[in-house]
């Protein structure tokens, strides 16, 4: 089982988003504190490279864990996921009218399914996983008990579709200030994550690599997903140089995939001698990008 972490880009053309790995390792086949240790450090790895910038962690329900979310915070990165139906919530404690001795009441009522019902709900019709969906939701601000009683935006959704609502589903977002549709959109970009699994694992053939040493596992394994990342980076660019190779006549156009810059792609890299590029003392590329710049540029003189 492979563990990925990707950064999600938006198509500024489709607004459709897009999932770019940046970095992976191999999980052990079984125990879930490993699986979640591994996440951490990949979240470091990143924080570490960009350490200015704001950060978002979308995350399934499996991760949401104070395991994980504990260093997310540290390093200053907002956390939004979704939780299971049994994780404990409460609703923020009444200011006290008469100060009383002690320690004040951490804790409200807690947000049962009855709890959940008496609040207001709202009613709204956004641009979700690919289509317009109609939605329902209720949003409370409450301390998490599984996040020692943080304050996080907590938001129950349910989709409305031709056979009628759909099962309730609970998100949480370490910012309180986001409003509940804002998390809810906020959560539907992690969708793209899912198919970038499958591809890699199939199209890209990653779950079939096999090799004696990790060091070398993992090399392949990152060489995959630049191939990948290459190809979606070009389709969201929309880069020319590549449209021009790959136009296909009866398309809009407007018109650019992912198989476009395949195909421009296998046109151009055939081209490179990449083996001459290969130091086999330093177990690295170097490449005299102006030797391979000639190798493209044909020579006329002789031609003629």
């Amino acid at each position: 089982m492979l563990g990925f972490l990707a950064i999600i880009f938006e198509r500024a053309a489709d607004e459709v988003f897009t999932a770019i790995p940046v970095i992976s390792f191999p999980t052990p086949a079984s125990g879930n504190t490993s699986k979640l240790k591994i996440a951490v450090a990949m979240l470091r790895v990143v924080r570490n490279e960009v350490k200015d910038r704001v950060l978002r962690l979308l995350t399934d329900c499996w991760y949401m864990n104070w395991t994980l979310i504990k260093p997310a915070l540290e390093m200053n990165i907002e956390v939004v996921g979704q939780i299971p139906s049994n994780r404990a919530l409460y609703a923020l404690p009444p200011a006290p009218t008469v100060k009383k001795r002690g320690r004040p009441k951490k804790y409200g009522i807690k947000m049962t399914t009855e709890q959940v019902k008496k609040l207001p709900e709202e009613k709204a019709t956004v641009w979700m996983y690919g289509k317009f969906r109609k939605i329902r939701y209720r949003t409370l601000i409450c301390r998490a008990r599984f996040l020692k009683g943080r304050e996080v935006r907590v938001v129950w959704s349910r989709f409305e579709n031709d056979k009628g609502l759909t099962e309730s589903r609970i998100f949480i977002s370490t910012n309180p200030e986001l409003e509940g549709l804002e998390v809810l959109r906020a959560y539907s970009r992690r969708w793209p994550v899912e198919p970038m699994f499958h591809q890699l694992k199939h199209a890209f053939g990653c779950c079939h690599l096999w090799q004696q040493k990790l060091r070398t596992l993992l090399r392949w394994m990152h060489l995959k997903m630049a191939g990948y990342a290459l190809l979606q980076l070009l389709t969201v660019c929309k880069n020319q140089a590549c449209l021009n190779i790959s136009r296909i006549p009866w398309r809009s156009p407007d018109t650019t995939t992912a198989g476009m810059m395949k195909i421009a792609l296998s046109g151009i890299i055939p081209r490179f001698s990449i083996r001459k590029g290969w130091n086999r003392y330093k177990q690295k590329y170097e490449f005299n990008f102006r030797d391979l710049i000639d190798q493209l540029i044909p020579d006329n003189s002789e031609a003629a």
